[in-house]
């Protein structure tokens, strides 16, 4: 089962998420997917069971967290973009961001956070090195990867590569471009990796 990682960062002590903020200002993971074995989704318009984040360390340009939420320890990693085109006001903050859950209910989850609603019927385009992605769900301004395998191939090429471009184009037509460092990454991957025990 999926969790879109649509998933919440704490980025210069403020909250990022795909789901609504609860009246209390916590984030709320959304998950995603059809039901298994592991019973319902969680309400993402519920912060029952939702704590605060853990801050693991910083690794290079990368933050690595952890989170409960409904029992399950979510464990992730996130950073902002080294430069972000354009930089127009009223842009909202940026992340990228790299989701696990504990007990392999989620792995290399990979989202990002554009600041601004994307063109309908546009996609958001990675560049890793000679390699380039397609982000096709998207939810607001925020975007995943649409399969397992496509998430496994974008961490793997993010782990051999120093940097990644992200390309979106805002509701107005406008073509942006955001840089994210790749230094700390693996560093970072490794540490929430071992923290949800995958």
């Amino acid at each position: 089962m999926r969790i879109m990682s649509l998933a919440l960062a704490c980025l210069a002590g403020l909250w990022f998420i795909a789901a609504p903020i609860g009246i209390d200002g916590r984030a709320v993971m959304a998950r995603a997917g059809d039901n298994s074995a592991t019973g319902q989704a969680p309400d993402a318009k519920s912060s029952k069971d939702v704590g605060a984040s853990t801050n693991l360390g910083s690794f290079g340009d990368w933050q690595a967290k952890t989170m409960p939420q409904q029992g399950v320890t979510l464990c992730y990693i996130n950073s902002t973009p080294q430069n972000d085109s354009p930089a127009f006001a009223g842009r909202g903050q940026t992340a990228l961001l790299v989701t696990h859950a504990e007990k392999g209910m989620a792995r290399d989850q990979v989202s990002v956070i554009l600041g601004f609603e994307p063109r309908k019927g546009t996609a958001v385009s990675l560049k890793i090195g000679k390699r380039s992605f397609t982000l096709q769900k998207i939810t607001g301004d925020r975007a995943w990867s649409s399969s397992d395998s496509q998430d496994k191939a974008i961490v793997a090429a993010m782990k051999k590569n120093d940097y990644l471009s992200l390309r979106a184009t805002t509701s107005k037509g406008r073509t942006g471009e955001d840089r994210y460092s790749l230094n700390g990454f693996s560093a970072a991957y490794d540490k929430i990796t071992a923290a949800c025990g995958l």
